[in-house]
C-alpha cells in the first residue's frame, strides 16, 4: 500500500468534513485518484484501491461504516441468478465496489439491481435481509438516510445512485415497480421474499443527467467540495439530497432526466384521456 497516497487522500476527506464514526456512501474513480502523487509516480490500480480504502477506514474509524452500490445488472439483462456473496458489481460502477465486496465482514443487501455493499459498525443493519425491494422505506437506502450517511463522490463528475431511491419515494411516471422471478441466493439458499425494483420504461429513451441535481445541492449550500492535484471530490448528506430533491421531482417529474419523455397516448403510463 502507498502510505503517501493514503495520507493525501485522508487529508482531502477530512477537509470535506468526513469524521470518525461517519457512515459514508462512496462513488469513486480510482484511475483519477492516483494523480494526487503526480504523473511521474506510477501507482497500480491495486495499490490505489488499497490506499483509498485505507484512507477511508482511517477517517471513519472502527465506529464508522463504508458503503457503495453493488448493482448486478446481469440479473435483469441476462437472467443470471444473483448470488449475494459473489455476483460481481457492474464494472460501470468502478473498481471500488468489487474491492469492498472482497473485504472481511462485507455485508450486501438482497435486491440484485439496486443492492448496497457495506463494511463497518452499521453494515449489518444497513444491508439487513428483511426485504428484497430495491428502494423505499424497507430498503438499505432508507437505512442509509436513517444513519445520516454522507455521499462521497471522488475522481468522477458528480453522480449519485441514491437519486433513484428518491425518485421511487416520489413516484414519477417514467418508472414503475417490476417483480423479478430469477433466483436470488443468500448463504447458499434461494430467498423467499418478493424481488421488486422501480425501473424505467425502456421504450421512451429515458436517460438521466445529474447536473441539475448537482446545481441544486451546490446552490443550497449543502455540498462540500475540494480539488487536490486535479482530483475533484464532493460530500453531501443523503438526508439533504432527499430533502431538496423530493419537492423538485414533485414539481417537475423529469427533473433528473436528460429530457422530458413523450409518452404514447393510451399506453402506460399515459391513459390517453384528453378531456
Amino acid at each position: 500500500m502507498n502510505r503517501e497516497l493514503t495520507d493525501k487522500i485522508k487529508q482531502m476527506l477530512v477537509s470535506l468534513g468526513l469524521r470518525e464514526g461517519d457512515t459514508v456512501f462512496v462513488h469513486a474513480g480510482i484511475g483519477q485518484i492516483a494523480a494526487m502523487l503526480g504523473h511521474a509516480v506510477p501507482v497500480s490500480v491495486s495499490d490505489t484501491l488499497n490506499a483509498f480504502h485505507a484512507a477511508l477506514m482511517d477517517t471513519v474509524g472502527a465506529s464508522g461504516t463504508l458503503a457503495a452500490p453493488g448493482f448486478f445488472y446481469d440479473y435483469a439483462r441476462k437472467n443470471k441468478p444473483y448470488i449475494v456473496e459473489s455476483s460481481p458489481p457492474d464494472r460501470r460502477l468502478g473498481f471500488y465496489p468489487m474491492h469492498l465486496l472482497k473485504q472481511d465482514g462485507c455485508k450486501r443487501s438482497l435486491n440484485p439491481i439496486a443492492n448496497v455493499l457495506a463494511v463497518g459498525k452499521n453494515a449489518a443493519d444497513i444491508c439487513a435481509h428483511t426485504s428484497a425491494f430495491a428502494y423505499g422505506t424497507m430498503s438499505p437506502w432508507a437505512r442509509l438516510v436513517d444513519y445520516n450517511a454522507k455521499g462521497l463522490v471522488i475522481g468522477l463528475p458528480f453522480m449519485m445512485t441514491f437519486i433513484h431511491h428518491v425518485e421511487a419515494l416520489v413516484g414519477p411516471p417514467h418508472i414503475y415497480n417490476k417483480i423479478f422471478k430469477t433466483p436470488v441466493v443468500a448463504e447458499g439458499k434461494p430467498i423467499e421474499l418478493p424481488v421488486i425494483a422501480s425501473v424505467r420504461y425502456l421504450n421512451y429513451d429515458i436517460g438521466y443527467k445529474d447536473d441539475k441535481v448537482e446545481a441544486l445541492l451546490r446552490n443550497n449550500g449543502v455540498m462540500a467540495e475540494a480539488n487536490r492535484d486535479g482530483v475533484q471530490a464532493s460530500v453531501t448528506r443523503l438526508q439533504d439530497i432527499q430533502r431538496l430533491l423530493m419537492p423538485e421531482i414533485a414539481k417537475n417529474t423529469s427533473f433528473t432526466l436528460k429530457s422530458e419523455p413523450v409518452f404514447s397516448p393510451g399506453e402506460l403510463p399515459d391513459d390517453g384521456f384528453q378531456g
